[in-house]
């Protein structure tokens, strides 16, 4: 897996973001455990539905994996737990600690304190 600083340098050379992207990783990134479904996430940033979130968050793994070398899809971001895992109808998305510092000390996010 890759360190924060790694995450760090390769969100840097990414350029394409949107305001939308930046709300929903902000949303996702500020959430008690950093866990949300693609649903609350897509209302984070005015979707109509989940599914530009799959598809941006996924070409930004895909662009992050790229620049670090690795292969990966958006489990070398999320971590997930099916529908009925626990209380659940949906995925649940699960950012991870070291992609969630990255994103944090690229600036791409800014930590409750920060605001």
């Amino acid at each position: 897996m890759p360190t924060s600083q790694q995450f760090k340098e390769a969100l840097e050379k990414v350029h394409q973001r949107t305001d939308s992207q930046m709300a929903f990783l902000q949303a996702h990134y500020s959430t008690k455990a950093r866990a949300l479904t693609a649903t609350h996430l897509s209302k984070s940033a005015d979707y109509k539905n989940y599914r530009p979130i799959n598809l941006l968050y996924g070409k930004l793994a895909a662009d992050l994996a790229r620049e670090l070398g690795t292969r990966g899809g958006l489990s070398l971001l999320c971590d997930f737990f099916r529908p009925g895992t626990l209380t659940n109808r949906e995925w649940i998305l699960v950012m991870k600690p070291d992609f969630a510092e990255g994103l944090r000390l690229a600036g791409w996010v800014k930590a409750k304190q920060d605001a």
